[in-house]
C-alpha cells in the first residue's frame, strides 16, 4: 500500500534533528504538528510516535502510570513485553486468567466477571492492563472494564497492538479509546502501511499525565530516532484518514 512516490523517496528521509526538522524529544515544530494530526485521525487527546515498536510504548505506559511496588491487574495472555516491563519497573502483577474454549482450543478474553472478582480481592490495585484484540482477533469487554475501573478510581491500559485499523471502518470493533481506555498502544506495521518497528501511543483521558507519558517515552527512546520510521508513521496516518475507510471496506 506504499505509494511509489513514498517508496522512491524513502532513503531521503534518513535525516536527523536539524533546524527545520524538529526534535523528537522536545517536539515543537513539524513533528509536533504531525502528531497532532495523528491524534485527530485516531480520536486521541494526544498521540506519540514510537520508533521501537509497541514494546517501547508498553514500557512507557507502565513507567508513566505506576510506581515501584504498585499492584496492577494483568490479563495473563499478555505479551512478553508486559512481563519484561513489570520486571524492569518493579510493578507487582495480579494475573487474571483468561477462559479457554475446548472446542476451538483457543484462549478467550478474560470475562468482566473475572475482572470484577479480582478487583474486589485486590482493591489496592492501581488499574488494569489488557491485550485487545488478542493474536486471534478476539476483543476484550473494554467498555464494561473501563466503566468498572473508572467507578473505583482506577485506570485502564490497553495493548491494542493488533488493532490500529479499527478506527477506520464501521465493520470493525470499536477502538480502545472509544471504549474508555485511558492510554493504549498500537503497532502500525501489523495492519497499516508503515515500516516494521513503528507504533503509536495514544492518550485517551485526563486520568493519566501527558507530561509523564512524554518523559517516559523520551527516557526509553534513542536520542537518534529514525526519520524514515517517523515518515512512514505519518504516511500511515495520512493513508488511514484519507483512504482507510474505502480500503478497509
Amino acid at each position: 500500500l506504499f505509494s511509489e512516490q513514498f517508496k522512491s523517496h524513502l532513503l531521503q528521509y534518513d535525516l536527523t534533528e536539524l533546524p527545520g526538522l524538529d526534535n523528537y524529544h522536545r517536539a515543537r515544530g513539524v513533528l509536533a504538528d504531525s502528531m497532532k494530526d495523528c491524534a485527530r485521525a485516531f480520536g486521541a487527546r494526544e498521540s506519540f510516535y514510537l520508533v521501537n515498536g509497541s514494546t517501547s510504548g508498553i514500557h512507557a505506559m507502565l513507567a508513566a502510570c505506576l510506581n515501584k511496588g504498585d499492584k496492577l491487574l494483568v490479563a495473563r495472555n499478555c505479551h512478553i513485553s508486559v512481563i519484561n516491563g513489570l520486571i524492569l519497573f518493579g510493578i507487582q502483577p495480579i494475573f487474571v486468567m483468561p477462559r479457554y474454549d475446548e472446542q476451538w482450543q483457543m484462549v478467550l478474553p478474560v470475562s468482566i466477571e473475572s475482572w470484577r472478582k479480582t478487583l474486589d480481592e485486590n482493591p489496592d490495585a492501581k488499574g488494569a492492563l489488557v491485550t485487545s484484540p488478542d493474536y486471534y482477533g478476539l476483543c476484550a469487554p473494554l467498555e464494561d472494564l473501563a466503566s468498572l475501573l473508572h467507578e473505583r478510581g482506577k485506570f485502564l491500559i490497553v495493548d491494542e497492538a493488533h488493532g490500529a485499523h479499527f478506527a477506520f471502518s464501521s465493520h470493525l470493533p470499536k477502538t480502545a479509546l472509544r471504549q474508555g481506555a485511558d492510554v493504549c498502544v498500537q503497532s502500525l506495521h501489523k495492519t497499516m502501511p508503515a515500516l516494521t518497528q513503528t507504533a503509536l501511543l495514544h492518550l485517551g483521558t485526563s486520568h493519566i499525565s501527558g507530561d509523564r507519558i512524554k518523559r517516559s517515552i523520551s527516557m526509553l527512546t534513542t536520542t537518534s530516532p529514525s526519520y524514515m520510521l517517523m515518515a512512514s508513521i505519518e504516511y500511515a496516518c495520512y493513508f488511514a484518514s484519507h483512504e482507510g475507510p474505502e480500503t478497509y471496506e
